[in-house]
């Protein structure tokens, strides 16, 4: 399990995908065809690429077709910035043995809605004809409807995937399936100053053995949140969590910064100790607290509108998701915080994800050049890194 989400993000690494196509002399049974998804050295920030399907025709003969749609289901939730494009794809193959005559369309169909109570309603579709004038061939092409929202809302999609398929001996097949998706459209929070010193871990040393979390997700402390706080019914509670953290007392400011999170009024508040407690049980190795805190931290900046606050959680739930090995969490949030971080320049954030991408997968360039960052600037990330690269070298 570890070595399948190992695997996955550093395929999101790679600039671009290589493939090896076989010519083949007999029929095969279909299989999903692997497609890259962009990565963040193709950042470009025009928006959102989600694949919603890969499907494949194989006609064998006149009556014989296989078809497969292929579709990528427990879509995550999407975060689009505000006037960016969300491109929905499909990409599909088709392969004749035989019968040049068969053909058939692929479609996708978008349908939108802003409650689970309010019907469908159609946005927008399009679709190919697959056909060949000879035979052996084989082609491959994408469907893509693009959604453009410049309002700040949330909303659904729904979308469908179809093929419909002409048999040369006169039969009719088709083949529907669709996924729903949560979109959410956020403002752009431009491109983010580099808070170097906010890179520092707050309690002990780094841990070669753990993944480089983001410590600008501490946010400075409780003590930060004291001016906030003045009305809040959590002001007592902070000051004594403030204390504590000021004294060394980590664990009792934790404890006390949970009490202060469960009485706050404030959604400022609440999310920026939702983070920083999420980060200090991530920190000491406490994964299943930490993913409770992290997961309500993202909630609450969704709906605060605080995009930068959120890539910072996300990435440091995503390293608590790998270390639990909990694969399909781990999916679901790397495609969240990388289609987020495509979309904005955040570079601290950036050579973070960098360096422990190319940790996993043994790419020594790529930790050198995270590791230029964290050297010009003086931090301890540095150390971190060289005994990776030791142990790539190794």
């Amino acid at each position: 399990m570890l070595a399948k989400i190992t695997a996955f993000i550093a395929t999101l690494c790679l600039l671009t995908a290589c493939g090896v196509r076989v010519e083949i002399a007999t029929p095969i049974a279909p299989s999903p065809t692997p497609r890259p998804w962009p990565s963040l050295d193709n950042w470009d920030g025009s928006g959102v690429w989600r694949e919603q399907a890969t499907p494949r025709l194989i006609f064998n003969d006149a009556a014989d077709v296989e078809v497969e749609l292929f579709m990528k289901p427990d879509q995550a939730d999407i975060y689009l910035l505000q006037y960016r494009m969300l491109w929905l794809v499909l990409n599909y193959d088709a392969t004749w043995f035989s019968a040049p005559q068969s053909n058939a369309q692929i479609r996708l169909s978008v349908y939108v809605r802003h409650s689970a109570d309010e019907a469908w309603q159609t946005y927008d579709s399009a679709e190919n004809t697959v056909t060949t004038a000879t035979v052996p061939a084989t082609t491959q092409n994408t469907v893509a409807v693009g959604i453009y929202v410049e309002e700040l809302v949330h909303f659904q999609v729904r979308a469908e995937v179809s093929a419909v398929v002409y048999l040369e001996s006169g039969d009719l097949i088709t083949r529907v399936s669709a996924n729903e998706i949560n979109v959410f459209v956020l403002s752009d929070p431009a491109e983010i100053s580099s808070d170097v010193a906010a890179l520092h871990p707050v309690w002990g040393d780094l841990d070669p053995e753990m993944l480089l979390l983001d410590w600008r997700g501490w946010w400075w402390g409780p003590c930060v949140l004291l001016d906030w706080a003045v009305e809040d019914a959590s002001s007592e509670t902070l000051l004594d969590a403030c204390d504590k953290t000021e004294s060394g007392d980590y664990w009792t400011a934790l404890s006390l910064m949970q009490d202060a999170a469960q009485i706050a009024t404030n959604d400022e508040i609440r999310a920026a100790l939702h983070s920083m407690i999420g980060l200090g049980y991530a920190n000491f190795a406490s994964f299943d607290e930490a993913g409770a805190y992290l997961s309500t931290a993202i909630d609450l900046y969704a709906a605060l509108d605080h995009v930068w606050e959120m890539t910072v959680c996300l990435h440091n739930l995503l390293i608590v998701y790998y270390m639990q090995q909990a694969e399909a969490q781990a999916f679901s949030t790397l495609y969240k915080l990388q289609e987020l971080r495509v979309q904005f320049w955040d570079e601290a954030g950036y050579r973070l994800f960098q360096a422990n991408i190319a940790y996993l997968s043994y790419d020594q360039s790529g930790l050198d050049e995270a590791n230029a960052y964290f050297a010009e600037w003086g931090l301890p990330q540095v150390e971190i890194i060289s005994q990776w690269v030791d142990r790539i070298d190794g």
